[in-house]
């Protein structure tokens, strides 16, 4: 029979002020301790970890576009600019 080991699920709150983010941490991957309870033999057989994955801020595709689109129009209107003089 193939047992399935769950970890607690526990709120983890990182930061301050405006910039708190709250995560609810969980595991479905234990790593064995050796460690069982007295009385059933199975429970805390298992060590869970949780990390937090940094995320990296990327900018919208549309800003991107956006930005070259403005860019454009200023690189043009510059060139009309040279033209008329």
């Amino acid at each position: 029979m193939t047992s399935i080991q769950a970890s607690e699920i526990a709120k983890v709150t990182v930061g301050s002020g405006s910039d708190v983010q709250t995560y609810f941490a969980y595991s479905f991957d234990a790593m064995d301790t050796g460690i069982t309870a007295s009385d059933d033999k199975e429970s805390y057989s298992g060590k869970y970890t949780w990390s937090q994955k940094l995320s990296t801020a990327v900018p919208e595709p549309s800003v991107i576009l956006g930005l070259l689109g403005v860019a454009g129009v200023f690189a043009t209107q510059r060139k009309f600019k040279k033209i008329s003089i």
